[in-house]
């Protein structure tokens, strides 16, 4: 007779709860990215449960699971509250991805991952041109979570597909807020070197995103009130601006009118 009590026992399959659990992460973490719930936005569980029809316990579940991961907060009795877009969270973005990305190179994916990042490299490429700004934004996510699969330590890629997500909502809110535009990324070519266990070309890949990413952002801050980093010390502004500070687009108007002060 088989013990259901043994360590080795098979696991069963998930309950229902954490079925909906998950489904409910997946949801509310693709309106974040997706900047539906926008950066700094107050919602509730009563209003996530009803817009995602998953049931409050499973909102709260997932709810508690995206605040371990930083992407959204509680705030007693007002509801919770989505991770800002200031200077220091983009700060934060380059550096974790800068840490994070060279762990990819010199990895050596299984056959099977090789074989899936070789076919969706080849459709993404194939698509490209007839892609919608919105299907195009959704399959580089796919994408992205496919290339992070190259790393076998969980704990790293999950911490990596997270930087890559809220990099993903970072473009998108600079792009909707400050008309930035983001060209297509070339992760094609990066899921082929990954396949081939590349490392240069997958590091002259990485590398380029990266500095793309840095570039897009510095637009980005040069439009706002926030500051990616404290000015240097002998030329302090006459108005500090706390690095936390949400983006703006306030500083267009004061760097257009002190232009025209000039004679």
């Amino acid at each position: 007779m088989l013990d259901k009590n043994s360590p080795f026992a098979v696991a069963g399959r998930p309950k229902r709860e954490e079925n909906l659990s998950s489904l409910a992460r997946v949801l509310i973490g693709n309106a974040i990215v997706d900047c539906d719930l926008a950066p700094s936005a107050l919602t509730s569980e009563v209003d996530l449960a009803a817009r995602f029809a998953v049931g409050l316990a499973a909102t709260r579940s997932a709810l508690a699971r995206l605040a371990a991961a930083g992407w959204i907060a509680a705030e007693g009795r007002k509801g919770w509250r989505v991770l800002p877009m200031s200077g220091e969270h983009l700060a934060d973005l380059q550096a974790s991805r800068a840490c994070l990305e060279p762990v990819l190179i010199g990895q050596v994916p299984p056959a099977p991952l090789r074989a899936d990042l070789r076919q969706r490299a080849a459709l993404y490429r194939a698509n490209l041109t007839g892609l919608g700004a919105a299907a195009r934004f959704h399959q580089e996510r796919e994408l992205l979570a496919l290339c992070a699969g190259v790393i076998a330590a969980p704990r790293l890629r999950g911490w990596l597909m997270d930087t890559w997500d809220l990099s993903m909502r970072a473009d998108r809110f600079i792009e909707r807020s400050f008309g930035i535009d983001r060209p297509a990324l070339p992760l094609a070519d990066l899921a082929e070197a990954l396949a081939e266990a590349d490392g240069t070309r997958a590091g002259q890949q990485l590398g380029a995103m990266r500095e793309e990413f840095v570039a897009r952002c510095t637009r980005a801050l040069a439009r706002s009130d926030a500051q990616i980093a404290a000015l240097p010390a002998a030329s302090p502004p006459s108005a500090p601006v706390s690095p936390r500070a949400p983006l703006t687009e306030a500083a267009t108007n004061k760097r257009t009118a002190q232009q025209g002060d000039q004679t």
